[in-house]
């Protein structure tokens, strides 16, 4: 039986490649069209034909047409759309704007936020600077790690030459010793149709390498939470206080951190599990309905002092590569958890068990004693005197010189034989010519000596000949019809063993799907929808009723808001101000 087989592109982190040969597949290049392939991931998106041609038992890490989210422009008008139709309870979202295409309302939205904060100072007899509490912060549309970021507080600073978006900056985030964070989530959606969403329990916590400051914004290290930026920051090696060194937790030391501040974390991770499933929400009825795909999202979520979760943006293809420990100690795991929530554990199980019972059968065989009608003799003529020498059935020309040879050991002649290395070996011929193999045994001394190709001036014409054709070749002079019929048949057999396969593993994939429907946890991947009847009926065949869905998740918002008083949110926001 064959292995797994995976295709990988050229930029895509080595963790994937190196994880996926540890649990016994075999790669081929991306390519290579002649070669087949169970899985194909790359970084880009694939074209909607690579997946619409491709077998029922090959997939793909994306989904086509799913960027409806994971481009910010994007992302933007479709959680404006949601929030339009559906009110309020898609208001996890900073309020953003697309340019240029929105440019004069954001203007108009930039001046009303200043003037109404105006009058309100005014009337508070307050001195405060205004434009710090109007702050907005401009991202490039398809970038990443970064790039392009700036924040601004006057409408002269804004300058932009390719798509963006402006988003009012959250002035006010939970610190930690006075250091800004965010959460990088994983997220896999195995299907759109039904919508079947999985959120790995642990992640990263990302934090600014410089305290936060609201007079320094030009400062990335203090504003901004990307990796990519704060590993070049001059305090990223030094051990600050409760961060420590580098700009990494994962999600286990947050709660942790968090619990011992008597802050509630389980109320701030089911809000955050709202914000993913609508989030999806949005795009999943423009996605076509496949079944060979899968898609891993990054969700970058950050927390106010309010303990309110906001979504910042949706990465397509999270980084995997390693910075730090930290990133070791999340991303082998959550690769290998997630090929086990796809069901190749269950493929791979399989495998093991073929390759295992193969290995026991060959060392069995080996422990077989070939028989005497597999025997062969081999006539050495040299002026009139020859000797029968008897080896494995096996051709030898080819092999190395380590069968054995049982020749008489009672001295008469010498002949010279060499080997394929041309080393001349002396050997003593018998005396006289046995008619048959058991006269050899009679003999009472016998000398055991590897095997040795004979010289080639000591055979006869026609042993010449038939020892300059090639096996194949000679065989297919004599037989061509059957030489050629047996090669199809065998080229036939391999072919229809591994369709069998594949058609194995798709059954086995197929039959994972449907028993994962009432499991809830693989591994540390978590399902988080379809959490109940209703949204499980919601989701049957092509349509998505997302009006019942999100009827479901504004009762789980009112069941939170009911157990957590404002009173003790109020605490717990006393509490943290104390102690940052």
């Amino acid at each position: 039986m064959s292995t797994l087989i995976f295709k990988i592109s050229d930029n895509a982190p080595d963790v994937i490649r190196n994880i996926l040969l540890s649990r016994g597949w075999q790669e081929v290049d991306e390519d290579d069209q002649y070669h087949y392939h169970h899985l194909w991931w790359r970084i880009a998106r694939f074209r909607f034909n690579d997946i619409q041609y491709a077998l029922p038992w090959q997939y793909f890490n994306h989904f086509p047409n799913a960027n409806a989210i994971t481009r910010k422009d994007a992302l933007t008008r479709n959680l404006k759309r949601m929030k339009a139709i559906y009110g309020t309870i898609f208001d996890y979202f900073p309020t953003s704007f697309n340019l240029p295409n929105e440019y004069t309302r954001f203007v108009r939205e930039f001046s009303t936020r200043y003037t109404n904060h105006q009058h309100q100072l005014l009337q508070q007899q307050q001195q405060s600077d205004i434009q710090l509490s109007n702050l907005w912060i401009c991202k490039p549309a398809d970038l990443s790690r970064g790039r392009g970021i700036f924040i601004f507080k006057d409408l002269t600073e804004l300058t932009y030459d390719c798509s963006a978006v402006v988003q009012q900056y959250i002035t006010n985030p939970l610190l930690i010793s006075g250091y800004k964070f965010d959460l990088r989530l994983y997220v896999v959606v195995t299907s759109f149709h039904p919508l079947t969403i999985y959120v790995y329990r642990d992640g990263l916590v990302r934090f600014s390498t410089d305290k936060f400051n609201l007079a320094c914004l030009k400062n990335v290290y203090s504003h901004l939470t990307n990796t990519s930026i704060n590993k070049h920051g001059p305090s990223y090696s030094k051990d600050k206080d409760i961060v420590g060194p580098g700009c990494k937790w994962t999600f286990g030391q947050l709660w942790n951190y968090l619990h011992n501040r008597n802050i509630d974390t389980h109320d701030i991770w089911l809000k955050i599990n709202t914000i993913v499933i609508l989030t999806l929400l949005t795009q999943a009825p423009t996605v076509p309905q496949v079944s060979n795909c899968f898609e891993l999202y990054g969700f970058d979520i950050i927390i106010d002092d309010n303990l309110k979760p906001w979504l910042l943006e949706v990465n397509f293809s999270p980084a995997l590569s390693f910075d730090c420990q930290t990133d070791l100690e999340v991303k082998v795991p959550l690769l290998n958890d997630l090929f086990d929530v796809l069901g190749y554990g269950e493929v791979e199980k399989l495998f093991k068990t073929a390759i295992n019972d193969y290995n026991n059968n060959n060392n069995n065989n080996q422990h077989i004693q070939p028989s005497n009608k597999d025997d062969k003799l081999i006539h050495l003529t040299d002026g009139g005197n020859s000797g029968h020498l008897k080896y494995d059935s096996c051709d030898s020309e080819d092999h190395e010189v380590s069968e054995e040879i049982e020749v008489d050991d009672k001295p008469k002649k010498k002949l010279l034989m060499r080997d394929k290395k041309h080393q001349y070996r002396q050997t003593s011929n018998v005396d006289s010519h046995p008619s048959s193999k058991m006269a050899l045994k009679q003999h009472k001394s016998i000398t055991k000596l590897p095997y040795i190709a004979p010289n080639r001036r000591n055979l006869t014409t026609n042993q010449r000949q038939n020892k300059n054709k090639c096996p194949i070749l000679s065989n297919f002079q004599d037989h061509p019809t059957q030489v050629v019929n047996k090669m199809t048949n065998s080229r036939q057999m391999r072919r229809q063993t591994r369709q069998q396969q594949n058609q194995q593993i798709r059954m086995i994939l197929d039959r994972w799907r449907t028993d994962t429907k009432s499991i809830n946890q693989i591994g540390n991947y978590v399902k988080i929808f379809p959490f109940n009847q209703v949204t499980n009926k919601s989701c049957k065949g092509d349509s998505i009723d997302s009006k019942a869905i999100i009827r479901e998740l504004i009762k789980i918002n009112k069941q939170l808001l009911s157990t957590s008083s404002i009173n003790s949110l109020k605490q717990a926001n006393n509490q943290l101000a104390g102690l940052f």
